[in-house]
């Protein structure tokens, strides 16, 4: 039985004694072997939408559309809530293109992430979703806007889209693109943790987004070093924050372990 069938069945074994849902895919980027357990099904993306909304900030850059120094001001009349720092600071700062950016991944800041959003256009950020082939991927609100029950005004993603995301993002940056090795760089230095590095001795570098709303916890992340491979754990309708951390966290030890990277 190849690693990833075993692998497989573990983390089946595991998840049925977990409550809530979860998604899981895996990828191991040089066989190009993997495994996907719910992994199309379409949950509440959270933050990890803020990825879609970088890899179009990165296109646009590249097609000399926008310019990463342009800078922005933050005028309000009000700041968006949750995550981030910018509803810390006084009203009227100016961050450019790329600290927005910079403070959307590694913080996850919801008011950087909305002010990218309203500068590319919701919709120009959904037809690059559609271009990547992300099947399950949608923006259909800012961050912290109330969808209401609203399917359409909601964010959705599945594991295997975040995957394939993740993929384009390493791969682009192994090519030696600037702008590849910028959007690794700042999955790096992530400063959100708990979900996929919970269980793992701090030699494992992970690159990775977290994302959480009431019920819901997700970590993606590409796993870097002599065997690199990607991972994307989705769990929706959780009794606690800290539960669905527990298995995320399981989840990505079993996946280092059978892969060799515990040593």
């Amino acid at each position: 039985m190849e690693t990833w069938d075993a692998l497989q069945k573990d983390v089946e074994m595991y998840l049925v004694g977990r409550p809530g849902k979860t998604a899981v895919s895996c990828w191991l980027l040089a066989e190009q072997q993997g495994f996907s357990i719910g992994g199309k099904n379409e949950l509440p993306s959270a933050s990890l939408i803020k990825l879609l909304v970088l890899a179009e900030l990165c296109e646009e850059v590249r097609q000399g559309r926008v310019d990463l120094k342009e800078a922005i001001p933050i005028l309000g009349p009000t700041v968006t809530g949750g995550d981030g720092i910018i509803k810390e600071l006084k009203i009227g700062h100016t961050f450019t293109l790329e600290e927005l950016a910079t403070l959307m991944i590694i913080v996850s800041d919801n008011e950087a992430a909305n002010q990218l959003i309203e500068r590319l256009g919701r919709k120009t950020i959904n037809e690059r979703a559609k271009k990547l082939g992300l099947a399950q991927t949608y923006l259909g609100r800012l961050m912290m806007d109330d969808a209401a029950g609203n399917k359409e005004r909601d964010n959705w993603t599945s594991a295997d889209d975040m995957v394939h995301l993740l993929r384009v993002i390493y791969e682009t940056a192994k090519m030696g693109s600037p702008l590849g090795r910028w959007m690794l760089s700042l999955l790096t230095r992530q400063q959100q943790e708990g979900g996929l590095t919970r269980n793992l001795p701090d030699y494992v570098q992970v690159a990775h987004k977290c994302g959480n709303l009431t019920g819901v916890e997700h970590d993606v992340g590409i796993f870097l070093g002599k065997r690199p491979y990607l991972l994307a754990v989705l769990t929706a309708k959780q009794p606690a924050s800290y539960v669905g951390r527990e298995t995320i966290g399981m989840v990505s030890f079993l996946c280092a372990e059978a892969f060799g990277l515990l040593g």
